[in-house]
């Protein structure tokens, strides 16, 4: 119970880190910049998303709940990384045909901004799925420590100086904090100790499974983002920037269940995999008291 009490703290507050990350730049841009800038922030998210689906497939808890089975397995891990390269491999692929796509036909926001928030989702996406890897070795601290970096970085310039960064700046420190976090992740995690591209083979070893989750990840990206692009054809960026604005902080409020049940990936899978024993009514036990306080949390928020 201590490691998934532990466990669960740095995953929320690694979570609260990039929320705070998000709501801190919605507002900086609406009260700052403008509300036209903060509709262009707003639609340009869409963008953001979309690129970090394509190339992380959304594998982050196919990653933990694996790593958490396999962590002393170094062959399988590397399996594992390999599946993660060929994610990104393919992913990349996508990327750039859909790319083109919006850069010849897409108008409501301009190619310039397309282009950086569609680099920063693709590194984002990256980060994504090695923080399943960090998930599956319980080393959320890392993660916590990694994400509250990129907080610092991200939000202090775009506070000091919003208007000089614009929102293309603001990309730019984005992408920058991204690429940091993920050299601090293989430097200082067990990921570094099986990332050898000698050993690793670039395939998908249960493809349905590949698929059902990268399904999940689309579900999940048509449920929230979709409407966005949709109405960016339809109203004014100013309009869009508000409607982003409500979704955002109505996100922010499913936090607390969302990341608690997250956290309990690991513990689940070796359970059930016959590596944890004794444990199972402990962790259903926890997750009821978690989501119990968080739909109180969001009801009174």
């Amino acid at each position: 119970m201590k490691k998934i009490l532990r466990t669960s703290f740095y995953s929320i507050g690694s979570r609260g880190f990039m929320t705070a990350t998000t709501i801190g730049l919605t507002w900086i841009v609406f009260h700052e910049i403008g509300e036209k800038a903060g509709g262009i922030f707003g639609i340009s998210q869409v963008f953001y998303y979309l690129f970090s689906l394509l190339t992380s497939y959304e594998l982050t808890i196919y990653f933990g709940r694996e790593v958490s089975k396999y962590r002393d397995n170094t062959d399988k891990l590397r399996s594992l990384m390999g599946e993660n390269l060929t994610a990104l491999i393919t992913g990349l692929g996508l990327s750039a045909g859909v790319l083109l796509l919006l850069w010849m036909f897409y108008t409501p926001i301009s190619g310039p901004v397309l282009l950086i928030a569609s680099i920063s989702g693709i590194i984002y996406g990256i980060e994504k799925n090695l923080s399943g890897f960090l998930l599956g070795h319980d080393e959320m601290k890392i993660e916590f420590i990694v994400q509250g970096i990129s907080f610092l970085i991200v939000m202090l310039p775009a506070w000091l100086a919003p208007n000089a960064l614009g929102i293309t700046g603001i990309y730019i420190i984005r992408t920058g904090a991204s690429i940091l976090s993920i050299f601090i992740r293989i430097l200082f995690s067990p990921i570094r100790s099986y990332l050898s591209l000698k050993s690793i083979r670039f395939r998908f070893s249960d493809s349905k499974e590949i698929y059902y989750f990268a399904a999940m990840g689309l579900c999940f990206f048509v449920q929230y983002y979709l409407d966005q692009f949709i109405i960016s054809f339809y109203v004014s960026t100013s309009q869009a920037g508000a409607y982003f604005l409500a979704g955002r902080i109505f996100s922010a409020f499913c936090i607390l269940p969302e990341v608690s049940s997250f956290a309990l990936i690991p513990y689940i899978s070796r359970i059930h995999s016959g590596k944890e024993t004794g444990q199972s009514e402990s962790i259903h036990s926890f997750n009821r008291k978690i989501i119990a306080w968080g739909a109180l949390f969001g009801w009174a928020a």
